[in-house]
């Protein structure tokens, strides 16, 4: 699945060690997750199954992952308000949109 295309983007914000930065991460880049995402879709899946099947991907490659952690802080008060947050919290505050989007991008898709 090396080199898999799609047409689909939906970023979150992960630190690059190497640049030293925050950045925009396409979650479809990572080619396992769309490789489930793909399979996923090939399935004949009520929206409900398909979007824990989604769920359970997205939970497996991205929670708790360090290499797609970031720390959120506001800026007054001095750092005494921080929170990690992984891309499977990103991907969760909108979750509903995040599956319309897949449902409705991805031509593979039975509809059902």
């Amino acid at each position: 699945m090396a080199g898999a295309k799609t047409n689909l983007e939906w970023y979150v914000f992960t630190y690059n060690s190497n640049a030293k930065q925050i950045e925009h991460y396409n979650v479809f880049l990572h080619v396992s997750f769309l490789k489930d995402v793909k399979e996923l879709l090939k399935k004949e899946l009520n929206r409900e199954a398909f979007s824990e099947g989604v769920r359970k991907s997205a939970m497996y490659y991205f929670w708790s992952k360090c290499e797609h952690e970031v720390i959120v802080s506001d800026m007054f008060s001095g750092n005494k308000c921080q929170k990690k947050v992984d891309a499977y919290e990103q991907l969760r505050m909108n979750w509903e949109v995040f599956i319309d989007y897949i449902l409705q991008k991805e031509p593979e898709r039975t509809r059902k």
